[in-house]
């Protein structure tokens, strides 16, 4: 499995991994979670992560015992300048190929300058590479690892491409730091051995690239039809992180009641994702609904952007 993934990850994102700097997991929150406590062993103490975030890795670091630090992101992702303002820190994550609330990739300028700071800390970069098989109008960009191996940690999973009960995700680690990841906390919680062969024989068949090809096809073609029912439903809502993903950002003015929305549309059996829950830090000024279209049929688009419009409009009247 390392040595099928190791090749699939330098071919399509563009990562320099080697089998025995790779550690099998059941997913990305797993993943997280002994990265989290091999730094803690380590010494570090608190590590940076983006504000709006991932609550499943927010999650997984404050369990391994360490403080989170919010970073402020925005249309570029991660604003790396704010690092300087942060002495001690020497650990952060980011979703560099898709900021995973706002939904666009870590910018080219940054990149580089957040290697830099951490090569200056003597730190650690843990790339989220969430969501990158879904990119719609351009190609994901390459991951940091790739350049950057000794600084950057590559962390993944199959969960969004071929389902979460799949169970398998991956840490590509700096060589220093192989060791602390693969250490025992507790019980050992592996993939299963037949689907890691499954995984394995799928990949070497060729199959899983036409999977992905066409599933992108599929979400292309989904992703452009919600944008479409919203820009003729909610004209005046402003939509970010389209290109990517199988989620977008729909923003709300301020002093909008999002758990209003959120309660009233889930009344009338559409599930949303509040901005609010993604938070570190409380930004009244900017709500926002996180608006999925993984699993919603085609034809039931339109219907459903509607009524998430009535919703929206009952609720900013009352």
């Amino acid at each position: 499995m390392r040595t099928v993934l190791a090749e699939h990850l330098n071919r399509s994102r563009g990562a320099a991994a080697e089998p025995d700097t790779i550690c099998i997991v059941m997913g990305a929150g797993q993943g997280m979670s002994r990265l989290c406590r091999a730094l803690r062993a380590d010494g570090h103490t608190a590590i940076g992560m983006e504000d709006p975030g991932s609550p499943r890795l927010f999650q997984a670091a404050q369990e391994a015992g360490l403080e989170l630090v919010p970073l402020p992101v925005d249309d570029d992702g991660l604003v790396v300048g704010t690092l300087d303002g942060q002495p001690g820190l020497r650990a952060v994550c980011v979703g560099a190929a898709r900021q995973v609330a706002l939904g666009g990739p870590l910018a080219s300028h940054r990149r580089p300058a957040l290697v830099d700071w951490a090569r200056r800390v003597d730190g650690l970069v843990i790339e989220d590479d969430f969501l990158s098989e879904f990119s719609y109008d351009h190609p994901a960009p390459p991951v940091m690892q790739g350049t950057a191996r000794d600084r950057v940690a590559l962390l993944g999973s199959m969960s969004q491409v071929l389902g979460p009960t799949v169970g398998i995700g991956w840490v590509v680690s700096p060589r220093r730091w192989v060791q602390a990841v693969r250490a025992e906390h507790e019980i050992q919680l592996l993939p299963p051995a037949l689907n890691q062969l499954a995984l394995v024989q799928l990949m070497q068949s060729g199959a899983y690239d036409r999977h992905l090809r066409a599933a992108r096809q599929r979400y292309r073609a989904r992703r452009n039809a919600l944008v479409e029912a919203l820009r003729r439903h909610l004209p005046e809502y402003r939509v970010r992180g389209a290109e990517a993903g199988m989620q977008l950002l729909l923003e709300l003015p301020p002093g909008t009641d999002e758990t209003a929305i959120v309660r009233a549309a889930a009344r009338r059996g559409i599930e949303l994702w509040n901005l609010y829950e993604m938070r570190l830090q409380p930004e009244p000024a900017a709500p926002g609904l996180l608006v999925g279209y993984g699993s919603i049929k085609d034809a039931a688009i339109d219907a459903a952007v509607a009524a998430l419009a009535e919703v929206i409009r009952e609720t900013a009247g009352r």
